[in-house]
């Protein structure tokens, strides 16, 4: 549908790419210009699932079916939903009992692409700020997903989402692995001292444009 090719390599978040579209047009772009990569149907699947082989949504999906009991009815709300591609692959699992399932945005042009690409996926989107998320605390929340803009969000960002949490509930999120990121550092000493760890995982994260690729950290908590 579309092809790739590599205008300047770097670091993840610091790449320049070209895309062919089907009619022969080409067009650079940053690998984080959401809104050039959400106006095209399925180029955001296309450049990070498929091209750069992200490895998050598996990543996710291997830890919820470890370490949440699968009889659990689920609640679930995603953050940084982006286009879809985590909810519809929890859907397409068909191993989890899931009674809710919200996404949760900034950008309003990854909704748009949301309803184009894979709609019916969740049973509502919020967009931030606009949108109040109380009505997540009277669905009940039992487990929280960060896996569209973990290293982008603050400890005060966390502590938001997880206020919305019932309880018992669980939360898979990932983070860069720099031992040294200040960020991360933050995040994970609260969650410690807050939550029960229950499983930290490397994995591969996607390719970068040099031929490499970048690692993450999965970890999953419970909160009693």
């Amino acid at each position: 549908m579309y092809s790739f090719s590599c205008v300047k390599a770097g670091q993840q978040g610091d790449e320049l790419l070209s895309v062919r579209f089907p009619n022969g047009v080409e067009q650079k772009f940053h690998i984080w210009d959401y809104q050039f990569l959400y106006s095209h149907r399925d180029l955001y699947r296309c450049l990070i699932a498929d091209f750069l082989q992200c490895g998050i949504y598996a990543a996710v999906e291997k830890a919820m079916l470890t370490f949440i009991p699968q009889n659990l009815p689920m609640r679930i709300a995603d953050i940084a939903c982006g286009s879809g591609l985590m909810g519809k692959r929890i859907r397409d699992c068909n191993r989890f009992i899931i009674e809710y399932l919200a996404g949760v945005e900034v950008t309003p042009e990854a909704l748009t692409a949301l309803e184009r690409d894979t709609p019916g996926v969740y049973d509502t989107c919020f967009l931030l700020p606009e949108d109040d998320l109380s009505e997540l605390k009277v669905k009940n929340i039992n487990c929280l997903i960060i896996c569209g803009a973990a290293n982008h969000l603050t400890l005060k960002d966390y502590k938001y989402y997880l206020a919305l949490l019932a309880k018992p509930s669980y939360v898979v999120f990932n983070l860069v692995e720099d031992p040294f990121h200040r960020r991360r550092q933050d995040i994970l000493q609260w969650m410690n001292e807050q939550y029960i760890l229950l499983n930290r995982q490397k994995y591969r994260h996607r390719k970068l444009l040099d031929g490499s690729s970048v690692q993450h950290e999965l970890f999953t908590y419970s909160l009693l």
